[in-house]
């Protein structure tokens, strides 16, 4: 009876030895886990905080092209209907998408972290994973902004300016550093 004695304390002692070593183990990739999501919950943040700075420079801008007086627009095409309301409604809508992107990038980065660190347990993956969803949306509506902020540029011009080659350079220029953003936005 002693050999089986020995055989079971060595067969409990290397099954207590595993089963320390896994729970060691998993909580090890849980704390990695919670550093990972922690890394991420403070890149959405500082991505969004940027965004919002930005969106809010955008709308700023647009808000005052708003306040451009019409008898102001009277360049060399004079204040053509299709050309002001094209100004207008660009300035208009740049303005909008640009507030849309500041109120959302503002409520993630007040929410999100909050959540995090108040919330219940697993509250931390789900910041991160609302921060995510919201990722793209966010981007194309920065993105609408500015495309229409460069629009609305290029009406200014039209409605503005009394040369003609002056209209066409700044448009032209307008046009290349729009396709040149949207083309690194892509890549």
């Amino acid at each position: 009876g002693r050999g089986e004695g020995r055989g079971e304390g060595r067969g409990e002692g290397k099954g207590a030895m595993l089963s320390a070593k896994k729970t060691a183990l998993e909580a090890s990739v849980r704390q990695d886990l919670v550093t990972f999501q922690n890394l991420e919950l403070e890149y959405f943040y500082n991505n969004y905080s940027s965004i919002g700075t930005m969106a809010a420079i955008i709308a700023g801008f647009a808000f005052s092209a708003i306040d451009t007086e019409e008898d102001d627009l009277t360049g060399k095409f004079g204040a053509s209907p299709f050309f002001v309301s094209m100004f207008y409604g660009t300035a208009c809508f740049s303005m909008s998408c640009a507030m849309l992107s500041v109120i959302s990038t503002t409520l993630l980065n007040i929410y999100g972290p909050g959540l995090a660190l108040r919330g219940p347990e697993g509250s931390l993956k789900r910041a991160v994973d609302g921060m995510r969803v919201f990722q793209n949306d966010i981007v194309i509506m920065f993105s609408m902004a500015v495309v229409c902020f460069h629009i609305m540029a290029g009406m200014w011009a039209w409605l503005v300016m009394t040369q003609y080659l002056s209209i066409v350079v700044s448009n032209g220029v307008l046009l290349v550093f729009l396709f040149l953003m949207l083309r690194y936005s892509a890549s």
